[in-house]
């Protein structure tokens, strides 16, 4: 087969000499107000007891067992770093990556911050702007839609 190990670049996430500086980072971010700590839904595997992300469900289903998995309600850590959207994005054109790498990494950081001050029959009105979508776990979604047509949900 050809294959090679250098054993000298091994990454070792349980070696105290690495996981001591994520720890540091975090510590960073704490400090900085970057590390918030909230409660928010998460997709459950009641078989793995394991969050999981979208990308690993088949359909409704874990990838790695087949059970059914639910939302859970489940305390856990937030890094805000939206308030940085701009600054990342402009950053890229000074990195020496592949344009389609560049637009990938662009599309994963968007722009977070619109802010639509009252409700307008002319999406027109913001260039390219057709409709918006939020995600029935958003916290304000019963508070947004009150008075509407539309019954408040049922988390």
């Amino acid at each position: 087969m050809g294959a090679a190990r250098n054993w000298k670049h091994e990454v070792v996430t349980s070696d105290p000499n690495y996981y001591r500086w994520t720890q540091w980072i975090f510590l960073q971010l704490y400090k900085a107000g970057l590390a918030v700590r909230k409660v928010a839904p998460v997709v459950w595997c009641p078989s793995c007891l394991t969050v999981l992300a979208h990308e690993q469900l088949e359909g409704d289903r874990c990838e790695r067992c087949g059970t059914q998995v639910t939302e859970k309600l489940m305390r856990q850590w937030f890094l805000p770093i939206t308030v940085y959207a701009d600054a990342l994005l402009e950053g890229l054109d000074r990195l020496d990556w592949p344009g389609a790498s560049k637009i990938l990494q662009s599309e994963w950081i968007g722009r977070r911050n619109i802010r639509f001050a009252a409700f307008t029959t002319r999406p027109d009105t913001l260039f390219g702007v057709t409709f918006l979508v939020l995600s029935p776990e958003q916290p304000l979604l019963d508070e947004l839609i009150q008075g509407s047509e539309q019954p408040a949900h049922s988390s």
